[in-house]
């Protein structure tokens, strides 16, 4: 009886020890252990979380420089490609206003010849008329008086105008000369005044006998 009453005694004791708040033995070791466990846990975790944040942060710095060096390099060819395009810009325009210049020169030089050429041409063309035109002789009894075209026009520079059709008209004998109109301003006397040409006083210059 008291061997059966033994073991039942002592698992009476274990119910009545852990009924009054007394620590089990066995399970205060787990307890520690697993506090362990887990502060080692929370300290494998932040170091694993620091470890992966830096890697993070060096490769966003390296990025941001690379990026700023790429800029920069970016920048500064965008720089030397304006500056050479506005350098070019401005030799094109100091060549185009060379070749206006050259134009405008090389225009004037053409108006220049053409107006010469216009005036031997105008030259020529009256120069024929006049100076092709034949000596007019007059008969008179104290001398005969020859007109010459060459004198008046070619040497004295005078124009058909001055004297055609006023006060002679182009026809040889059509207008009678007296010496009243000459000596009044009239026929000859227009310009043998004294003044224009020698006066019509100085017979000799005229009448040649």
């Amino acid at each position: 009886m008291k061997t059966r009453l033994l073991p039942l005694a002592l698992v009476l004791l274990a119910a009545c020890g852990g009924g009054d708040g007394a620590a089990n033995p066995a399970q205060a070791p787990a307890a520690g252990t697993a506090g362990t466990a887990e502060k080692a846990a929370e300290k494998t975790a932040g170091e694993a979380a620091g470890a992966a944040d830096k890697p993070a942060g060096e490769a966003a710095g390296e990025a941001a420089g690379a990026a700023d060096e790429a800029a920069g390099e970016a920048a500064g060819a965008a720089d030397e490609a304006a500056g050479e395009a506005a350098g070019a810009a401005d030799k094109a325009a100091a060549e185009a206003d060379k070749a206006a210049g050259a134009a405008d020169e090389a225009a004037g030089e053409a108006a220049g010849a053409a107006d010469e050429a216009a005036g031997e041409a105008a030259g020529a063309a009256d120069k024929p008329a006049s100076a092709g035109a034949p000596d007019v002789v007059f008969e008179n009894a104290m001398g005969n008086i020859t007109f010459s075209h060459h004198l008046h026009v070619t040497e004295k520079g005078f124009n058909c105008e001055k004297c055609h059709p006023a006060p002679f008209t182009m026809k040889k004998g059509a207008d009678a000369i007296t010496m009243a109109d000459i000596n009044a301003g009239k026929s000859c006397g227009t310009c043998h005044d004294g003044k224009t040409a020698f006066a019509a006083s100085e017979c000799g210059r005229c009448h040649v006998k």
